[in-house]
């Protein structure tokens, strides 16, 4: 999670340089659209991760909460599939 929020953090500062600048997407170039949509994607994983409820409440009294799993290896997938696709539209800017 440590690698997502820092990449959002450098992708927001970047595209509110960019964004601050022009408001015409018809303006951007590519860079900077990929710039902003990779932030996008960023945003909404991490929405998605904090909304995430980890430990689920015990529905009896003197049991165990559990650990939500499942939803935490989603998000995880969700992750690794956002950084793929970041790192493919990084490596498309550079040719």
């Amino acid at each position: 999670m440590l690698q997502i929020l820092n990449l959002f953090v450098e992708g927001q500062r970047l595209s509110n340089a960019v964004c601050s600048e022009r408001t015409d997407w018809q303006q951007y170039n590519d860079r900077e659209k990929r710039l902003v949509q990779n932030t996008v994607m960023l945003v909404g994983l991490l929405y998605k991760m904090c909304k995430l409820q980890l430990v689920i409440p015990a529905k009896t009294e003197g049991a165990l909460n559990r650990v939500d799993m499942d939803g935490a290896e989603n998000r995880r997938s969700d992750a690794k599939m956002i950084l793929r696709k970041i790192h493919e539209s990084e490596t498309k800017t550079k040719e």
